[in-house]
């Protein structure tokens, strides 16, 4: 935009973000951010997706930790 720069802007750290769907697509972004250490509040319509949503993510999770580990040792 005309004007504008970004001289001297300091991004803020992230420390808290909301996902909005807990599908395929919004625990894959809870998870990367979760693994990055970053807090997630994850929103659903009902709570059955809710709860679908966070078994992803704790199944994602694992996952990860596990392929972080072995690529360690």
């Amino acid at each position: 935009m005309p004007g504008v720069t970004d001289v001297q802007l300091k991004p803020r750290p992230i420390r808290k973000v909301a996902v909005i769907g807990g599908g395929l697509m919004g625990s894959g972004i809870a998870t990367s951010l979760l693994v990055s250490n970053i807090s997630v509040v994850l929103k659903e319509v009902n709570p059955q997706f809710l709860q679908r949503g966070e078994k992803m993510i704790a199944g994602q999770s694992l996952y990860t930790a596990v392929a972080f580990l072995k690529k360690m040792f």
